[in-house]
């Protein structure tokens, strides 16, 4: 969110932002109204703080559909958010969130507003697509993370084990997989053991770890978001060392 912050700061949002001279194009911002920001379980915290700043950069409301497993964290996130707005001369409840959420109430939303910003899985973004309003939706993250050849492999890998960590992995912007040269494959296995990686080669740990993470319709388990790399070894019955980050 901190990144957010400073690349907003000093951008001009509302008025003349842009002249073209050559084609004679003139690009004028304007507030849309009220922004419907539908947010997910996984990121309940960074996402609303994130969609807050972009509306209210460009001079709108914003009212929060939370997913309800992070309608107690979003109401938090609300009010501290208003709490400093309002010192600086903002209207009172310029940020909102719907306390107790249900489907159909975020569809009502979704109808209501001017704008629709979703976060979360696909069914929820096609839904904000679908519901006659403008819609900017993102759904689940999948990052491919490809080590070409001849970079610094040690460094690589401790940057991707640092992000597939960070929060128990539930961010969408964590590296989920690495695609490496062939030649390479021991070398990075053996540079992820000595930063903190666990190597599942064994056929038994392998099955027992694929069926607790993956549903058997081969989705994720949701029993497995956010838990720590402990927590999912106990589930799948398999030992692993005390410093074992991923």
């Amino acid at each position: 969110s901190r990144i957010i912050w400073h690349s907003l700061k000093n951008v001009k949002s509302r008025g003349i932002i842009k002249r073209d001279t050559e084609k004679c194009i003139v690009e004028i911002a304007k507030p849309v109204g009220v922004v419907g920001a539908v947010t997910p379980t996984t990121n309940p915290i960074v996402t609303p703080m994130c969609n807050a700043m972009f509306a209210l950069k460009g001079g709108n409301a914003i009212i929060f559909a939370p997913h309800p497993r992070a309608k107690h964290c979003t109401r938090v996130v609300t009010d501290m958010l208003n709490d400093a707005i309002m010192k600086l001369g903002a209207p009172a409840n310029l940020i909102q969130t719907i306390d107790e959420v249900t489907v159909d109430l975020t569809g009502e939303l979704m109808r209501q507003v001017d704008v629709v910003v979703a976060t979360g899985g696909m069914g929820m973004v096609k839904a904000a697509y679908s519901s006659g309003k403008p819609a900017f939706g993102v759904g689940a993250g999948n990052v491919q993370c490809i080590l070409d050849r001849g970079i610094d492999y040690e460094a690589a890998v401790k940057k991707a084990i640092e992000g597939r960590i960070f929060d128990n992995g539930i961010i969408c912007s964590g590296e989920q997989t690495i695609i490496a040269p062939r030649e390479d494959y021991d070398r990075i296995i053996a540079l992820m053991e000595q930063n903190g990686a666990r190597y599942v080669s064994d056929p038994a740990e392998k099955e027992r770890l694929r069926k607790t993470l993956f549903d058997e319709k081969g989705v994720i388990s949701r029993l497995i978001v956010g838990q720590s790399v402990a927590k999912v070894a106990e589930m799948a019955g398999i030992e692993i060392a005390p410093d074992t980050k991923v």
